[in-house]
């Protein structure tokens, strides 16, 4: 019943986010670095340090960028051939 509970509210906030302009279809959590390396001496707060640099590096954000912008081109050049 709690992880029901617990994914409803999960939903809830991802649909919140949504509706405020936010993507949701790609989220990691704590149990991704976790089950990764199966080291039981890693922490919650060590894999959140772990999602914290990796996720907020600058060759990620850089990467996002630059797909961002080529998926940009390619909508505006199929717009353009309509």
């Amino acid at each position: 019943m709690k992880k029901t509970n617990e994914m409803k509210k999960i939903q809830d906030a991802k649909k919140m986010l949504e509706m405020n302009g936010y993507h949701t279809k790609n989220l990691w959590t704590i149990h991704d670095v976790l089950d990764c390396e199966r080291n039981e001496n890693l922490t919650d707060e060590d894999a959140q340090w772990v999602l914290d640099k990796v996720l907020c590096s600058e060759w990620i954000t850089e990467q996002i960028f630059i797909g961002i912008r080529d998926h940009i081109e390619l909508l505006i050049d199929k717009n353009k051939q309509l």
